[in-house]
């Protein structure tokens, strides 16, 4: 009889010999028989070791004969989840900014990832959290030639950037990255971000968050780009898994392209890493969608947004960040993982 344990062995010696693929395929297909926390974990592991491996590509590119979707209501461009493809996406954002993706997910996989988030968290403020074997918190172990390249303790600010905030590191809890993955997968998202990027994505570890966001969360105005560089092509896949934008925090977003880091810590900043409101009113175009669970809002480094807060709002939100990068051009102190 084959045991978890044989499988996880099976899996690490695929990859001892560079089979990498085979041993995420053989790990995939027996957590899909029956979820396994032993399973979940080395899975986890093996798409970090392996992503300078199987991660590549061109990068992407500007298809000429794309179009991007239309203006929607909100002011942004606008699409569903079966409309969606990579390179109306990839014209969407460097045209506009970003792309909101209206009602992606039904309920059944809105509730789906909301359990995975209220079980991540309450694992994560466990006693014993992350020395139990529990799939739903395992801090994910950087291999040596990480470790040595951005340093060992590279995921401890991000961690505690994350909870700070209202969050936990998506790769902290390999039980929910299987989920959220496996249904991504079924919607066909990672089709459009291949496409999107022009090659196998590599997933940020220090970005990909699950988040119960609250009432008193910080709202700077920020671009991404300015901590993680310009021209690295990545996108975010930010999924809001209740309504949000009127009675919870939502989104505010600058609803046209921005091709310049914008210069932070000046007009009235609050925080030396945020764009001020007065640059903000200066560049105009600020657009609140109101968001209904199971939208994604899709968007690259360049997008200026911050957190929406206004006086009386009264429920946290729940959402998920989930940022790729092309493997060509991924930013050198970020921690990657294949998807």
């Amino acid at each position: 009889m084959t045991t978890v344990g044989d499988i996880v062995d099976q899996a690490n010696q695929l990859a001892d010999t560079d089979e990498w693929d085979e041993a995420i395929n053989l790990l995939t297909a027996a957590n899909r028989r029956q979820r396994s926390d032993q399973i979940e974990i080395a899975l986890t592991d093996i798409r970090h070791r392996s992503w300078s491996v199987l991660t590549g590509g061109r990068g992407p590119s500007d298809d000429p004969a794309a179009v991007s979707p239309p203006i929607g209501p909100s002011g942004l461009p606008e699409t569903s989840v079966a409309d969606l493809d990579g390179a109306g996406a990839w014209k969407a954002i460097t045209e506009h900014g970003s792309l909101l993706v209206r009602r992606a997910l039904d309920q059944a996989q809105i509730g789906q990832l909301i359990d995975a988030v209220d079980h991540s968290f309450a694992a994560s403020n466990r006693p014993d959290a992350g020395t139990d074997g529990d799939a739903w918190f395992h801090p994910l172990a950087m291999d040596a030639a990480t470790a040595e390249r951005v340093g060992p303790a590279k995921l401890a600010f991000p961690r505690k950037f994350a909870k700070d905030a209202g969050g936990v590191l998506l790769v902290d809890s390999p039980r929910a990255m299987f989920a959220l993955l496996e249904l991504y997968e079924q919607l066909g998202l990672y089709e459009v971000v291949s496409n999107y990027v022009g090659g196998r994505p590599a997933i940020s570890a220090n970005k990909c968050t699950l988040r119960l966001v609250p009432l008193d969360a910080v709202g700077g105005w920020h671009q991404d780009g300015a901590f993680l560089g310009r021209d690295i092509k990545a996108i975010n896949i930010w999924l809001t898994l209740s309504p949000c934008g009127v009675d919870a925090p939502g989104l505010d977003v600058i609803g046209h392209r921005l091709d310049d880091i914008i210069e932070t810590g000046t007009g009235g900043a609050a925080y030396d890493w945020a764009v001020g409101d007065e640059v903000v009113d200066a560049l105009g175009g600020v657009v609140r969608p109101q968001f209904e669970a199971g939208d994604m809002l899709l968007f690259d480094e360049m997008n200026l947004h911050r957190t929406a807060m206004a006086p009386g709002m009264t429920r946290p939100r729940y959402a998920i960040e989930f940022w790729c990068f092309s493997a060509a051009r991924y930013p050198d102190n970020n921690i990657m993982l294949t998807w």
